[in-house]
């Protein structure tokens, strides 16, 4: 009887934490976060039903000792109460309710053990509002849960003997030790999941201007493109280029020509409207994809950038202002049959041409 009931303790434990690790990386696998502030209804119900799962997989490999299960089902529904959004936690009692009602005898100590998660979660949410720390929050919930279920048990045990000489002593070693493990294990995911999102943006993020790179233009080009040919919508392409950069570099040397190219970043956020993609493309190129903007509108468009280029004073590292001007070559989407290289090429053909017309102007492809 000792042995067994260690030993399912401890297959619970095992179940718990390699169940919140495989959810762990599934989730960081799809890009998905399942405990946001921001999840959504269905985020929130699917969260629920995956805790609620791992929940009834615990009370599968529970120890069973009339009228009482012994199990840790109630620890992923505080977890889910400490880190998640109320319904995933009620959504979770209530899956683990369901099933601790249907798969075993209805009697006063289920009716009770029942109530307890939601006892736990109404009590976690309570404690999430104070200042304490999130480690000092799972440790308080963790008590309250452990405390209720060990009162719990002294009240339904007939033998109280095996209550203190063997429940109580291995539940509890379990119980806290399968809250550490687990809380150890979903900070250590989170960190992973951060440390990930950190180095996308850093793959994605031109470091000197803050606007997309030459990866992220690529992607944007393609999937722009698709919507539009697909929505029947139109999209322009401007690849925008710093006329006698190389002068400005030898003149006032490379940290002055970063400066220009942070600044000139600035002038494009400023002068797009939010639905447009602007990238550095790489060394002093720049685009801009315009969603939705016919030919007039990206006249408009273009004009604006290279006038608002010429008419700033760009300040260099030792305070002097220099001026710059940009030549700004355009495409636009024409039909079904265009391509993303097509686009692209007509838009360097029409830079090409801004050049040796004389630069600081725009130029249309075709």
């Amino acid at each position: 009887m000792v042995l067994t009931f260690i030993s399912s303790l401890f297959v619970n434990m095992c179940i718990l934490i390699s169940m919140i690790f495989l959810a762990g990386s599934a989730s960081m696998a799809r890009r998905y976060k399942p405990f946001a502030p921001d999840a959504g209804l269905l985020s929130q119900i699917t969260t629920g039903a995956v805790v609620g799962g791992i929940g009834v997989l615990l009370m599968a490999y529970s120890v069973q000792i009339p009228p009482v299960i012994v199990d840790l089902r109630y620890i992923p529904v505080l977890l889910a109460a400490l880190i998640g959004r109320p319904l995933t936690a009620f959504f979770a009692a209530a899956i683990v309710t369901f099933f601790r009602l249907t798969l075993y005898p209805v009697t006063e100590s289920s009716l009770w053990a029942c109530a307890g998660l939601f006892f736990m979660i109404l009590f976690t949410f309570l404690i999430r509002k104070t200042s304490l720390t999130l480690i000092q929050k799972a440790l308080l919930a963790n008590l309250f849960g452990a405390l209720y279920i060990s009162v719990h048990f002294y009240m339904f045990v007939l033998n109280h003997t095996l209550y203190w000489s063997v429940i109580m002593p291995a539940f509890w070693i379990a119980s806290w030790t399968a809250l550490i493990i687990s809380g150890m294990l979903i900070l250590f995911l989170r960190r992973v999941n951060a440390s990930v999102a950190d180095l996308e943006e850093t793959a994605s993020i031109d470091f000197l201007t803050g606007l997309n790179n030459a990866r992220s233009f690529d992607k944007a080009i393609n999937l722009t493109v698709q919507k539009a040919t697909e929505q029947r919508q139109s999209l322009a392409l401007l690849l925008i280029d710093i006329d006698y950069f190389k002068r400005t570099n030898d003149t006032y040397g490379h940290p002055a020509g970063d400066a220009v190219l942070a600044q000139l970043g600035q002038v494009l956020a400023e002068s797009c409207r939010a639905v447009d993609i602007i990238s550095r493309n790489g060394g002093e190129e720049f685009s801009v994809i315009l969603p939705g903007c016919d030919r007039a509108l990206t006249s408009q468009i273009a004009e604006r950038i290279r006038r608002a280029v010429e008419e700033r004073p760009f300040v260099l590292p030792d305070g002097m202002r220099i001026n710059i001007t940009v030549s700004v070559g355009v495409s636009q989407l024409q039909g079904s049959g265009q391509t993303t290289e097509q686009l692209i090429k007509q838009a360097d053909e029409a830079l090409y041409l801004a050049k040796h017309a004389g630069r600081n102007q725009v130029q249309f492809a075709g």
